[in-house]
């Protein structure tokens, strides 16, 4: 049975577990585009496009030429996106009326 993926929208298989990225996500450390682009099952003009708006957690400058993300923070938004999207929201919110 196939149903609709709350990270891409696309269908996937019924009875994936929610941890599927763990062989391709590291428990430390650093990931680039292409990786969070394959476990989060979207393009990679959509990473950066979902990280400019905040529906992605916002990656950080390694070096001049390397930008990459906490591969800490991509797990705990591929654990729960929509709540993750909502505490990122309302911190932003809390950092603008200060």
């Amino acid at each position: 049975m196939k149903t609709l993926s709350p990270i891409s929208g696309r269908s996937s298989l019924s009875g994936t577990s929610s941890s599927a990225y763990e062989a391709f996500l590291p428990n430390t450390g650093y990931v680039r585009v292409g990786t969070v682009a394959a476990v989060c099952g979207i393009a990679v003009s959509t990473v950066w496009a979902w990280s400019s708006q905040g529906r992605l957690p916002s990656p950080v400058k390694l070096s001049k030429r390397v930008t990459a993300w906490h591969a800490a923070d991509l797990r705990a938004f591929l654990d729960d996106p929509i709540g993750w999207q909502a505490a990122s929201t309302s911190k932003n919110r809390e950092a603008h009326d200060e």
